[in-house]
């Protein structure tokens, strides 16, 4: 039963992970979402360090699943674990892909942000501001837990801090810019709902 889990888990991240490129690729190609829009506060440095913790991440979590060694530091080796953190990659690229498709040609990178053309309250972000960030959460998560590895969950930590970071930076400059968005702060959650 743990080598089929195996070869599903290592299929679907597989599968996560070329989506992912796939689709910030074709956001990010020749900066598009730059067209006709203002520059905001940018985190240049989270382009080269979130670019590693998504190649570690996803190399660590697919290796952790073949090869038993204390180097990858494992902290269970759960069946019920490996499936729950299985579900969250897979929840979390469904809801990032909705997240995406909610926030249409608003997106630009953190690392090389830019103003959004209106701000979007609909879909997703009716409740939660930052989407995006939280289902990329889900993903960098749901891979240290199906993992085991201590190592892919201190990954998914700096990418928490990291992100935490770039939407208290967001909050601001977008708090500057739209006058609404201080009501919108007050109908929705940052991060989590009913928590943050």
């Amino acid at each position: 039963m743990s080598t089929v889990l195996n070869i599903l888990a290592s299929l679907i991240t597989l599968g996560i992970a070329i989506s992912m490129i796939r689709g910030y690729g074709k956001k990010r190609f020749q900066r598009k979402y730059s067209k006709d829009r203002s520059p905001a506060v940018s985190l240049k440095l989270m382009g080269p360090i979130s670019k590693c913790l998504f190649i570690f991440g996803f190399s660590m979590t697919l290796l952790s699943l073949w090869v038993k060694s204390s180097f990858f530091l494992f902290f269970h080796d759960s069946f019920v674990l490996k499936c729950i953190g299985l579900f969250l990659c897979i929840s979390g690229w469904y809801f990032l892909k909705k997240a995406f498709s909610d926030l249409g040609e608003n997106y630009s990178p953190i690392f090389d942000a830019y103003l959004p053309k209106r701000l979007v309250t609909s879909g997703l972000y009716s409740k939660i501001r930052h989407p995006i960030y939280l289902f990329n959460l889900f993903i960098s998560f749901g891979l240290a837990i199906m993992s085991g590895s201590g190592w892919v969950l201190l990954s998914a930590l700096i990418g928490l801090v990291l992100l935490l970071v770039g939407i208290e930076r967001e909050e601001q400059y977008l708090t500057k810019t739209y006058e609404e968005y201080k009501a919108y702060r007050q109908s929705s959650w940052k991060l989590i709902p009913y928590l943050y």
